[in-house]
């Protein structure tokens, strides 16, 4: 037989369920919240790091161009083309393979 609704509602029975779903519910939020930060902090610290070597690669660049320069005595040569560049390695276009990393396209401007 049922009981009556009074009696049902001072009951007890299922509260400590209920206070260990809400419990799981929220380590299962928190848990989520560090795996998203830590995903975040890891492609921050990524972003860093190749922005980083992106320029270290460019100061080099320019000292390498700049050694380059500095030993031509007339510029005009170089401007108009009759002079190139001991740093050339081949046409503008194409694909190179820069230290066994991805591949890049380089096209000319």
């Amino acid at each position: 037989m049922p009981r009556p609704l009074s009696q049902r509602l001072h009951d007890e029975d299922g509260v400590a369920l209920i206070i260990a779903l809400m419990a799981m519910m929220l380590l299962m939020a928190l848990g989520i919240a560090l795996v998203l930060t830590t995903t975040t902090e890891t492609r921050i610290s990524a972003n860093y790091r190749e922005g980083t070597e992106a320029l270290y690669a460019a100061d080099a660049a320019v000292e390498r161009v700049m050694d380059d320069i500095l030993t031509v005595p007339d510029w005009n040569d170089i401007l108009s083309g009759v002079r190139q560049s001991a740093f050339i390695d081949g046409a503008a276009g194409g694909t190179r393979s820069i230290a066994a990393r991805r591949r890049r396209a380089m096209t000319a401007i």
